[in-house]
């Protein structure tokens, strides 16, 4: 099996993407100055550069979000070997596989830097890649990809607006890899939830949301294991009362998270509103999505959290959670018996 599986926009529009295929690079595109602090390994200088770039709306949590993501994405090209890069350009479909430079064929050996000028704002742009194998729009049997040939349950992971985004879930990340292999992929299509979702009575908004979904999955992690350290790139996780990361790494519940959105199908699970996610049109602050402790007096564990409304995680506090669910009950019947329906 492959490392991991990245969808990747080869520069904003995919206007680097020519270059990326006579390359044979997965390239991500970099403004000199965050090039420039990546390469020197000074994630405060990164932050600083994100700090003055920002929107005055943006609250700096966002920001340093953004700033951790974008740094990763870097690193995470640079050290690439045996991952799957799929690229989506209207129905286009194409994909590589990231090659090793070194007598090691484990080691990514140094990426492939190319300087250039962004062809529209003019700015300094320097493309960091991952060598491929080459990019190709078929599959390993020689079947022709498209997007509108691949299952909708399927498009709601590639079809991404984000410069680079993993596949998380583990399930579709083997669909997806045996699809590309000229596998039999039948067994999945016949699943009854597939079989809703290729229907389309599922799933649309969560395609439209995908890179604010990345953006709220790595803020719910940052908000579960507390602060950062900056200085050395490290992530710290504040040893508070009854508040611990337990029986799973920062990865595994960034990945359970990102499955349980899909799971609730962008629901809180306590009282079924909608969630929003942070920067999304007409974000509502107390709608935006939390991570919640199904047992308040446990830990953050893949068992134990549940995605719900800030404003819910709020009310509950430490309560019962089943408790904390009749008290909703009650309030929603009464409503009804006010309202006389």
């Amino acid at each position: 099996m492959a490392g991991a599986i990245y969808t990747i926009k080869l520069g904003a529009d995919n206007y680097f993407k020519q270059e990326c295929q006579q390359l044979k690079i997965a390239g991500l595109m970099l403004d000199k100055p965050y090039f420039d602090a990546w390469s020197a390994g000074d994630r405060d200088a990164h932050l600083a550069v994100h700090l003055a770039r920002a929107d005055k709306e943006q609250s700096e949590s966002t920001i340093k979000s953004e700033s951790t993501r974008w740094f990763n994405y870097a690193t995470k090209i640079a050290n690439s070997v045996d991952d799957i890069f799929i690229n989506i350009d209207g129905d286009s479909v194409t994909w590589a596989r990231s090659i090793s430079t070194t007598s090691n064929k484990m080691v990514a050996g140094e990426p492939v830097l190319v300087p250039h000028t962004h062809p529209t704002s003019g700015a300094e742009i320097i493309a960091v890649g991952a060598r491929v194998n080459g990019w190709s729009d078929l599959t390993a049997s020689g079947v022709k990809l498209q997007l509108k040939t691949i299952h909708k349950r399927a498009q709601d992971y590639i079809v991404k607006l984000s410069a680079l985004s993993p596949i998380a879930d583990d399930d579709m990340r083997l669909y997806l890899e045996t699809l590309l292999m000229g596998g039999d992929v039948s067994h999945w299509h016949k699943r009854p939830d597939w079989k809703q979702r290729q229907e389309g009575t599922t799933g649309n908004s969560l395609v439209m949301n995908s890179s604010l979904i990345q953006m709220g999955i790595t803020e719910l992690v940052m908000s579960i294991k507390g602060t950062v350290d900056w200085s050395n790139g490290q992530r710290v996780l504040n040893k508070l009362k009854d508040k611990k990361l337990e029986g799973c790494t920062l990865e595994q519940m960034a990945a359970h998270l990102e499955k349980l959105w899909f799971e609730q199908k962008g629901n809180c699970k306590l009282t079924g509103l909608k969630m929003h996610l942070p920067g999304q049109p007409g974000e509502i602050k107390d709608l935006l999505v939390s991570p919640d402790r199904i047992d308040s007096n446990g830990h953050y564990t893949l068992t134990n959290v549940q995605l719900v409304c800030r404003f819910a995680n709020f009310w509950k506090l430490a309560s019962d959670d089943q408790r904390f669910r009749d008290l909703l009950d009650m309030v929603v019947q009464q409503k009804i018996e006010d309202l006389g329906i």
